[in-house]
């Protein structure tokens, strides 16, 4: 991520981070208002439905005790909710295009 879009991201979770070589947490225990925000103002593209996908997976009492064994904030990274964005953006996943495609033959 370059240093204009991280300090954006930072700021659209309303924390500030010293410099573009940190990582800060992201409380996603927000409204469903807020979550959105975080995914617009953060330019990830991230529908409400994954956002409450991905904060509810991060609550599960596995990946909590994970991340503590990890030294990782309980918390979801600003690097790890940027990943997931691009892992599951237009262009790696095509998420309007989820369907089956078939080759039709003419017969000859």
């Amino acid at each position: 991520m370059d240093t204009a879009a991280y300090k954006l991201l930072c700021g659209a979770i309303g924390k500030r981070c010293a410099d573009a070589g940190t990582f800060c947490a992201v409380d996603l225990n927000v409204s469903d208002e807020q979550l959105i925000k975080i995914s617009k103002d953060g330019m990830l593209a991230l529908s409400l439905d994954e956002m409450k996908s991905i904060r509810g997976h991060f609550a599960t009492p596995e990946i909590q005790a994970q991340r503590k064994t990890a030294g990782m904030p309980a918390a979801i990274t600003n690097v790890e909710l940027e990943i997931l964005a691009q892992t599951w953006s237009e262009h790696c996943k095509h998420k309007i295009f989820k369907c089956r495609y078939y080759l039709l033959r003419k017969r000859r």
